[in-house]
């Protein structure tokens, strides 16, 4: 018996991989991958796994609560910027 899988399943690694090109790149700013942006790309892919059709808001909302971020800090304002691109990545063919 062969396992089915879900094509709209996000795969972590290669939205990493994606994500940390990006970074390479001067995408995300001068903070550290291995911080808030893989958090919020982690996050959100498991947001994006568990409900395909969340809203951007809710992206930002998951990923707020998944890193325990204080609203107004540098930090979430990268995860709030970050979480609905990646999203948006996710849904692109």
């Amino acid at each position: 018996m062969q396992a089915v899988t879900d094509p709209r399943l996000a795969d972590v690694q290669d939205e990493l991989d994606y994500w940390r090109q990006q970074h390479r790149r001067g995408q995300l700013g001068y903070h550290p991958f291995e911080g808030v942006p893989e958090g919020t790309v982690r996050a959100v892919c498991e947001a994006y796994n568990a409900h395909p059709q969340l809203s951007e808001q809710d992206a930002i909302r998951e990923v707020r609560q998944s890193l325990c971020l204080t609203p107004g800090s540098m930090h979430a304002h990268l995860a709030d910027w970050l979480a609905p691109r990646c999203l948006r990545h996710l849904r692109s063919p």
